[in-house]
């Protein structure tokens, strides 16, 4: 599925629209030597593990036993299937015409980088993706982790085979074991990498374009603390950071499931001290314009939270907004015009926890 929007009404697409392999519509669908249909990307994979069709098990040797469909009906079809942006949230665009839609959409924000998936933190404009996937770290290192991770597999599937004698049964154990610490250290590379860049970024006495402020190169001193005066440029009042491990202190949840924001790649969150409400406002004497940020409610998973977000100026409220927010479901927030502000505020009913993961400003 596209990253850039969401099918409307799935439960209506027809069935033969859908790829076996990924569930979705097709995308760029091609059709095998054997009559079955999937998306391009899909079979591609499909040909690259296992050379047979995921159907029928039919041979599939090569790239040149596919072929793209070229039935205008079907084409048409998929063409017209609604869809929803998942920047601007503008409902019932046709996804043929999606690409056009995105070439006049104003908030092409929080597009995830395509290395997303190895734990790449990055979020920003769709036009602004191409130019950091060119210098993403973890791009970079894609091919020898994809390298070490298939023949991890491989040498897995040795171990487990019954035939394979004790000596080259325990050769492959060290085999493995020396892939697993070459993980562990690119893991670490690209980790400190990370927090570098972040620190290089965060660490200046304003903030002087509209990058996401995160959080990452605070955990270089201490795991968790309240946040210092003067980071990023701003005051942090009720404000504390922390790593997964102690943000588990404040999970209400007595099964302690691991919070999503962690499993997208973030090493470090900020939380409201106390339950009390946040308050970020500018360390100088200059307003700037409040962007977007993400934010999450780590309350009982039953419950529905409305948190209460306020922009001020010389301590007069300008903009109010509020938003309803889930257990574990960060959502982003966007301030279309927020602009000439010295302060906001962050508050949630009942006095409860919430964390945010970024916030995107600028001062003017």
């Amino acid at each position: 599925m596209s990253i850039d929007y969401e099918y409307l009404n799935e439960s209506s697409i027809d069935d033969n629209l859908i790829c076996a392999i990924c569930n979705d519509p097709f995308e760029k669908p091609y059709v095998t030597s054997c009559d079955h249909t999937f998306c391009y990307t899909c079979i591609l994979q499909q040909i690259q593990i296992n050379k047979s069709c995921p159907l029928c098990r039919s041979s599939i040797e090569n790239i040149n036993n596919i072929m793209p469909v070229k039935t205008r009906l079907i084409l048409n079809m998929l063409d017209s299937l609604l869809v929803k942006c998942k920047f601007c949230e503008k409902k019932r665009i046709e996804r043929g015409s999606f690409e056009d839609h995105l070439k006049i959409c104003r908030k092409q924000m929080n597009c995830l980088c395509t290395a997303a998936d190895i734990r790449c933190p990055w979020n920003g404009r769709r036009d602004q993706l191409s130019s950091h996937v060119q210098q993403c770290p973890y791009e970079q290192i894609r091919p020898i982790l994809s390298e070490i991770l298939t023949r991890n597999r491989y040498l897995e599937q040795q171990i487990s085979f019954p035939k394979v004698n004790h000596n080259e049964n325990q050769q492959l154990k060290v085999e493995i074991n020396q892939l697993y610490q070459k993980c562990q250290q690119l893991e670490n590379e690209l980790h400190q990498y990370k927090i570098k860049s972040v620190s290089n970024q965060n660490n200046s006495t304003t903030t002087s374009n509209n990058r996401p402020i995160t959080f990452e190169s605070l955990l270089t001193e201490n795991k968790f603390g309240s946040i210092p005066d003067g980071y990023a440029g701003l005051n942090w009042i009720n404000v504390r950071y922390t790593n997964e491990e102690n943000a588990r202190l404040i999970n209400s949840q007595k099964n302690y499931d691991r919070l999503s924001v962690f499993s997208r790649g973030y090493t470090s969150i900020i939380h409201n001290d106390g339950k009390n409400p946040v308050v970020i406002s500018s360390s100088i004497k200059q307003t700037f314009i409040l962007y977007a940020c993400e934010i999450m409610s780590i309350n009982s998973s039953d419950d529905i939270c409305q948190l209460n977000i306020i922009g001020r100026r010389e301590k007069k409220v300008i903009y109010s907004k509020i938003v309803s927010l889930k257990y574990n479901i960060s959502k982003v927030i966007e301030f279309p015009s927020w602009i000439n502000l010295n302060e906001i505020e962050f508050s949630i009913s009942k006095k409860l926890y919430f964390i945010l993961t970024w916030i995107q400003l600028k001062y003017e």
